[in-house]
């Protein structure tokens, strides 16, 4: 075979890729361009990369929904693992956006708790149509479970919160 042959055919595998990538994010991360879509895995790879830093549990959630929340830009991320007396939570506020007390965070996990999690596409609730949402100072959230592979459970979960606006998820 002559080099010639074998250029085309790695040039169109790599353009598979790119677009499998790129087909990925934007199912992700919602309709986004080309560039949008490669600094969105570019900072998945960043976030990975911290986490694989980290030397505890806890660590490794605080850390994930800190990067997470920031890139996000939303009023505060929430993280919990465990479940009932045992269960972990810690929150990230972004600048400018108050702690939640203990009492609004245990309001909001109970909240979430209750609902059902979509592996795939998370839960989303709004103030509007969710009252108890204001009661744990937020107008709109995205939730997402942490999943156990092995075991095929929910180990925890990440709440993205808006506490100012409605936010399009």
């Amino acid at each position: 075979m002559s080099r010639t042959a074998i250029r085309p055919k790695f040039a169109k595998a790599q353009r598979t890729i790119s677009a499998s990538a790129l087909g990925m994010s934007r199912r992700v991360w919602g309709s986004r361009s080309s560039q949008q879509a490669l600094s969105d895995l570019a900072k998945i790879a960043e976030i990975t990369h911290a986490l694989h830093r980290q030397t505890s549990v806890k660590n490794v959630l605080y850390t994930g929904i800190s990067e997470l929340g920031k890139y996000m830009q939303v009023s505060r991320t929430v993280g919990a693992q465990g479940k009932g007396a045992g269960q972990t939570a810690v929150e990230f506020c972004s600048p400018g956006a108050p702690q939640s007390s203990p009492q609004a965070l245990a309001r909001l996990l109970s909240l979430v708790s209750q609902q059902t999690l979509d592996p795939e596409s998370g839960l989303v609730l709004e103030a509007q149509r969710t009252p108890a949402l204001k009661e744990a100072d937020a107008q709109s959230l995205l939730a997402i479970p942490l999943i156990d592979k092995e075991k095929d459970e929910q180990t925890g979960l990440i709440a993205l919160v808006q506490a100012d606006r409605h936010r399009a998820w």
